[in-house]
């Protein structure tokens, strides 16, 4: 996960963004590359990759909701975190 702004020169509470990548790693699980089971990855990643994404962003709005973040970030700039 990435947060910033626009650009470098914008105060980041401006115009902030969010940026999230999901990466599929399966290593010896991998199916066999050309195989059914290896096309049926390829054909449900998009949608694996924007369920994760967006439980991921449902998981920050509730923090936010439940002040979790701005108390992390009290604690990041006390040096707790």
């Amino acid at each position: 996960m990435a947060y910033g702004a626009a650009t470098e020169f914008e105060k980041e509470e401006e115009d902030p963004f969010l940026t999230v990548f999901y990466e599929l790693k399966m290593g010896d699980k991998s199916p066999a590359p050309g195989s059914e089971e290896a096309k049926a990855i390829v054909t449900n990643y998009r949608n694996l990759a924007k369920t994760v994404c967006n439980d991921a962003i449902d998981h920050i709005r509730q923090w936010k909701v439940e002040g979790k973040l701005a108390q992390w970030a009290d604690d990041e700039k006390k040096g707790i975190w």
